[in-house]
């Protein structure tokens, strides 16, 4: 039988452990970007043309260290509580980085080309392999923060 996961199953959940300075690891539970609400994609899509008109306003000129950090920073918010985002926004840029590299790869496709093609393509996305198996033949996967 074809089964095709729930939005909130594990098999389409990127689950990253992030070191964080004086406290225990930050657990970020995000979906896969095939896995997004639509109603949380629209509402990121215009976050981040906000970010990019920032970017294109000659007077208010965002430099791009702040650029990478806001994008980021506006991906993740949809899928952390408000008191975990606020520890986000207190992580470094490489830490940021390593999230949405880490995110991008488990996601199968870059989160710009998804956000590209979204609209206009109905390329495929297949998910790796191990979303399509049963939970039986899934092995459990451990997070080690080292």
């Amino acid at each position: 039988m074809f089964e095709i996961p729930a939005v909130d199953d594990p098999r389409v959940v990127v689950e990253i452990s992030v070191s964080v300075k004086g406290r225990r690891p930050l657990i970020l539970r995000l979906p896969r970007f095939d896995y997004i609400d639509e109603p949380v994609y629209d509402a990121m899509m215009i976050e981040l043309e906000a970010i990019d008109a920032a970017v294109k306003d000659d007077e208010t000129k965002l430099p791009p260290r702040k650029q990478s950090r806001q994008i980021t920073l506006a991906t993740i918010k949809p899928f952390v509580s408000d008191k975990d985002y606020a520890i986000c926004e207190t992580l470094a840029l490489g830490q940021l980085e390593a999230i949405s590299k880490y995110w991008q790869e488990q996601s199968g496709i870059p989160l710009g080309e998804y956000m590209a093609s979204k609209q206009s393509s109905t390329a495929s996305t297949e998910a790796p392999s191990s979303t399509t198996s049963t939970s039986a033949d899934t092995t459990v996967a451990t997070w080690d923060a080292a």
